[in-house]
């Protein structure tokens, strides 16, 4: 019996979590047209000798005349309890799957629980391609350093040094902060509290958080918010409502070789050629920056760690 990265325990809380929400985990799909993407229904046996195939069983006992549930037929007749990870993997990434599931609540929720659970088993759901503008999940396996998710992707050192000299900018005279943070994100009252969110997880981290609005030394905002961003070791940036200034300022924060941090609301409100780049999306309501708080705890502790490794 080949041994199983994914635990029953993980499995038991993410088959749980499905049977109990308020839609079904086969979403817009038909049943059968759902367990379709997963197995193939007509060379798996039939249960019932009156029909030649898993797919007339089913029909029969779960939608014709149904004495099978779905506690059942996920535990029992799938066997997620024990099938290989790479099945159960390909489980959850159809529950996600655009064309299944495409209220875009449901879609955050549905995801951050998958991950919640799957993370102490090293595997996490992370975005691999697009259909029509959606997302679609691929679960990865990733390495962890002291709570931080990286995937297995080294990253190189950099080899080369640039030298240049910016007719917008002044150069600061002024060091690098190793403890500080900057945010780039929409000046609106509808992000206040996700500044507080992010300023408190900083807090928690013995980090220093600020927002260009928080200094005024230059006479010029331009030239305080490149200030800021040269002389901070990590910049987080909020890409939602697809904001042009941040969009500008994460331009800025990549060329000068600064670890960025990208959240957003939306992840239609990253631009295409930054979507590969990993990032953390929330919901701005209690429960969402909450879990935003974490994960920026989490990416702030890893940094922190990996800069003195270095």
């Amino acid at each position: 019996m080949s041994i199983l990265d994914i635990s029953e325990v993980t499995r038991r809380n993410i088959i749980d979590s499905l049977l109990l929400k308020k839609y079904l985990f086969h979403g817009r799909l038909d049943l059968i047209s759902f367990l379709k993407r997963i197995w193939n229904l007509s060379t798996m046996p039939s249960t019932d000798i009156r029909f030649k195939n898993a797919e007339g069983d089913i029909w029969q006992h779960v939608i014709n005349n149904p004495d099978y549930d779905y506690d059942y037929l996920l535990y029992k007749y799938f066997n997620l309890l024990n099938c290989d990870d790479d099945t159960f993997l390909k489980f959850i990434e159809t529950c996600l799957h655009p064309v299944v599931l495409s209220d875009e609540k449901q879609v955050f929720e549905t995801l951050s629980e998958f991950n919640k659970f799957l993370m102490p088993d090293g595997y996490r759901l992370e975005v691999d391609s697009q259909i029509s503008g959606r997302p679609v999940y691929k679960a990865i396996k990733f390495k962890s350093i002291e709570g931080f998710i990286s995937t297995s992707i080294d990253v190189k050192k950099v080899k080369k040094v640039m030298t240049f000299s910016p007719s917008v900018f002044n150069d600061p005279e002024k060091p690098i902060d190793p403890n500080l943070v900057s945010v780039m994100m929409p000046f609106k009252m509808e992000y206040d509290k996700v500044l507080e969110t992010i300023r408190a997880a900083c807090h928690n981290v013995g980090m220093t958080c600020k927002r260009v609005d928080d200094i005024w030394n230059n006479s010029t905002i331009v030239q305080d918010i490149f200030e800021l961003i040269c002389c901070s070791s990590i910049v987080i940036v909020d890409f939602s409502g697809k904001n042009p200034n941040v969009f500008y300022e994460t331009g800025i924060a990549h060329t000068l070789g600064k670890n960025v941090i990208p959240i957003t609301q939306n992840i239609e409100d990253i631009p295409f050629d930054l979507r590969h780049h990993r990032f953390l999306q929330y919901l701005n309501n209690n429960e969402g920056l909450l879990e935003l708080k974490k994960g920026i705890e989490i990416k702030l502790k890893a940094l922190a760690q990996e800069s003195k490794t270095q």
